[in-house]
């Protein structure tokens, strides 16, 4: 476990223009992330998006996928409802 320490710190030290540019690759993904799970007031993902740090990678998922998720449901659902013109020819 120490030796992986030592790696890393060694692999920080020498590029240090790596972690700053992880850094704000990092902050762009959160910051827009954060923005909708707020915005779509989703505060589970919220708080997982805001202690989980996985550099962007579930943000860029959350960001592109799984918040559109229930738009696509909601869709599906009032696709398959009857207008109430069909509900009257049903009768």
């Amino acid at each position: 476990m120490n030796a992986i320490v030592n790696n890393f710190n060694t692999i920080i030290s020498q590029n240090p223009t790596l972690v700053i540019l992880l850094t704000i690759w990092t902050l762009v993904w959160k910051g827009l992330s954060l923005w909708k799970a707020s915005g779509k007031r989703q505060p589970v993902w919220f708080v997982a998006l805001l202690v989980l740090n996985t550099f962007g990678l579930l943000e860029i998922l959350y960001y592109f996928f799984f918040s559109n998720m229930k738009k696509k449901e909601k869709a599906v659902s009032v696709l398959e409802e009857k207008s109430p013109e069909e509900e009257k020819e049903g009768e």
